[in-house]
């Protein structure tokens, strides 16, 4: 995937939510010009998940076992343009 072990492990976690269809990796690890200690860009496409389905997620992200930040985006809530660049611009890490 991303090369970053505990990352994997966590799209791995994401991806057993039945909510979760699709995650991006966006941003500059996307984009390949990120430094060592650049944050974590994820999406995830998740259409009806429920605000306690949300927080679940949000939960696996703040309990991930890495230094790095990482910041989580829920695509349908995202800003339009920033949901067209993830889609346009970001890898697929899980698809279901």
């Amino acid at each position: 995937m991303i090369e970053i072990p505990a990352v994997d492990r966590l799209v791995a976690e994401l991806a057993r939510h039945p909510e979760v269809v699709r995650v991006w990796l966006f941003g500059s690890r996307a984009r390949g010009d990120h430094r060592a200690r650049s944050d974590i860009d994820l999406a995830v496409e998740a259409p009806g998940a429920s605000r306690r389905a949300w927080l679940d997620l949000c939960r696996l992200v703040e309990e991930a076992a890495t230094l790095l930040r990482i910041d989580l985006v829920l695509i349908e809530d995202a800003p339009s343009a920033l949901a067209q660049q993830i889609r346009r611009e970001g890898r697929v890490l899980y698809e279901r």
